[in-house]
């Protein structure tokens, strides 16, 4: 992985992503005992981003989505890739890396065809490459992310708390704005968005392979599967096979969070700014 970063050209991406274990809503300080309290989860997924322009910048930006669907299938992953794809900073790539974990969000015949397919490419004019990381390797960057957010929630919360999604992205947003990078548009290095999940597929093509569990990099070579049980093999330990798929139905079953995207008190600020201006409205009559 290190590697891939390190080499990363003009016209390529090298992604990392990894879901946080959820967060908790509403925030709020207890007064006495300076704890948290918990109650409605809110999806978190990060994608750590590292590119470099034509003038051989290294940039690294983080993508993270926020979301009330608790539904972590592969569906909502690609759903959540095509947003980020869909920025202005990602124009011109033409080859994108991917890498995460194991984890059964990730690491499955599904995601595997939808990135690797030119049937129907998953991002028009971009090609995919899939990397896991062993089981042992520990701590990612994307981690380093989490960590960062958590403690922006312990340190800097604001005095009102955080009730809902929209605050949430707000905070996020507002805490992290400082942080530029160091290419030519000086664009943020954190990004935040909501997204909504109304709808997932019934059904997906996946990836037709044997001992799929025993490879960690997959991609395509002059229209085959290659498969390796590591990132950069030696060409002995390549695997080729023909590139195809079968249709399966999938889990689509939406969990929603009973947590709310709007705060009430915003509701009941409006309504008093509205009566407050009703009211002047009056007295000068």
């Amino acid at each position: 992985m290190h590697g891939d970063v390190f080499n990363v050209g003009p016209g390529e991406v090298v992604l990392l992503g990894d879901f946080k274990q959820n967060i908790n809503l509403p925030l709020e300080i207890d007064q006495e005992s300076y704890q948290f309290f918990e109650n409605q989860p809110i999806t978190c997924l990060s994608v750590v981003a590292h590119s470099c322009n034509y003038y051989r910048i290294h940039v690294k930006r983080v993508y993270t989505l926020l979301s009330r669907c608790l539904t972590h299938t592969t569906g909502f992953v690609l759903k959540c890739l095509k947003l980020i794809f869909a920025q202005p900073e990602f124009r011109g790539i033409s080859h994108a890396t991917w890498w995460s974990d194991g984890g059964p969000n990730f690491r499955n015949k599904e995601f595997v065809y939808a990135l690797l397919s030119n049937e129907r490419q998953f991002i028009n004019g971009c090609t995919f490459s899939v990397n896991y990381f062993t089981p042992s390797y520990g701590k990612s960057e994307v981690d380093s992310c989490f960590g960062f957010f958590s403690r922006l929630m312990i340190v800097a919360p604001p005095e009102q708390g955080i009730e809902s999604l929209n605050e949430l992205l707000t905070f996020l947003e507002d805490q992290t704005n400082e942080y530029k990078n160091a290419d030519q548009e000086n664009q943020k290095k954190y990004k935040f968005f909501k997204i909504k999940c109304a709808r997932l597929p019934q059904k997906a093509k996946k990836l037709e392979i044997q001992n799929f569990k025993k490879s960690l990099c997959f991609m395509k070579q002059d229209g085959m599967l290659v498969t390796s049980p590591v990132s950069a093999a030696d060409e002995s330990e390549k695997v080729f096979s023909p590139f195809s798929f079968k249709v399966e139905t999938v889990a689509n079953k939406i969990k929603t969070s009973t947590a709310v995207d709007e705060s009430k008190k915003v509701f009941d600020n409006v309504v008093q700014n509205q009566l407050e201006t009703l009211q002047k409205q009056l007295r000068t009559k």
